[in-house]
This record gives structure tokens, C-alpha cells and sequence, in this order.
């Protein structure tokens, strides 16, 4: 398996854990603890500010610690994120849980997106992106198909099942 499959493959699974999460947060929220659409878009403002924040940290960070490192600490701090939302699935927890989420993924996105890219020649690197987008991009139907019946199932379950892809 060459480095770009193995990455186009780390990149579907990461991506199937991600999406399940910050994009079923908001089913959960709407079904289990019963927030209004306001309370949503409120959620949904707060995770995209911290996306940014951690995506203009991300050159900073893997400068300070290495890129390696930011990204072994971004899914352990993922994992640990899924797995108190799983143990405390209330509202402050899934809603700060959601925060820390964003800002991990958008740490550590740009430096996948340079791990898949490179090495690659002028000629390759479009074709190296295009699939690596296509590979994160087809998790976004499959992770929802997923996590209704989890949320519908076993609530709490849905941060779970993230943590263990």
C-alpha cells in the first residue's frame, strides 16, 4: 500500500468518526436535550469560530511541537472529547465537548492535507487532493445514515461509536 492510499484511508475512517459527531451533534442536541433551532445555530456559530481558531493555529502549533505530535495530540484529545461526552451527555458537556472537537479538527486538517500532498509532482498534487477530498467528503452521508439509528438507539452511544473509529 503506497503513502497515499494508507493517508486517503486514514483520512475516510478520521472523517467517519468526525462527521458522526459535527454533524449528529445537532440531531442529538435536537432529540435528547432539546434545544431549539436558535440554540443550534448558536452552537453551530461557536464550533465554526473554534474550527477557525484551531485551523490558524495549526502552522504555529506543528512549528512549536512538530507535526507529528500535533497530530497524535489532536486524536487523543479527540478521543478523550467522545468519550466524556459519552460519560456526561448533558448539555455543558456535549456543548464544550463540540468546541474542543472543532478546534482539534481544524488543527489538525491542514496538516493531513500536507501529509497527503506531499511529494507529490505539479501533475499529481491536484489529483492527490482531489482524492483526498473525496475521500472525507463521502463520509458525510454515511456517517448521518449511521448516527440516526445510534442516536435513536443509544442516545450517548453516538459519541462512543466516534471515539472507537
Amino acid at each position: 500500500m503506497n503513502t497515499l492510499t494508507l493517508m486517503l484511508l486514514v483520512s475516510f475512517i478520521e472523517s467517519m468518526a468526525t462527521v458522526m459527531v459535527e454533524r449528529g451533534v445537532y440531531f442529538y442536541s435536537k432529540e435528547v436535550l432539546h434545544f431549539s433551532n436558535q440554540q443550534n445555530l448558536w452552537m453551530a456559530l461557536g464550533a465554526g469560530l473554534m474550527y477557525v481558531v484551531g485551523a490558524m493555529s495549526s502552522h504555529r502549533i506543528a512549528t512549536r511541537i512538530g507535526e507529528r505530535r500535533l497530530l497524535m495530540g489532536s486524536v487523543v484529545g479527540q478521543i478523550a472529547a467522545h468519550l466524556l461526552m459519552f460519560l456526561f451527555p448533558g448539555a455543558t458537556c456535549v456543548v464544550a465537548g463540540k468546541m474542543v472537537l472543532s478546534a482539534l479538527n481544524g488543527a489538525k486538517w491542514p496538516v493531513i492535507e500536507s501529509y497527503v500532498s506531499a511529494g507529490q509532482t505539479a501533475s499529481t498534487h491536484a489529483r492527490a487532493i482531489g482524492l483526498f477530498n473525496l475521500a472525507w467528503a463521502v463520509t458525510v452521508p454515511m456517517s448521518l445514515v449511521i448516527a440516526g439509528p445510534v442516536i435513536a438507539q443509544l442516545p450517548a452511544g453516538l459519541f462512543a461509536l466516534a471515539g472507537i473509529f
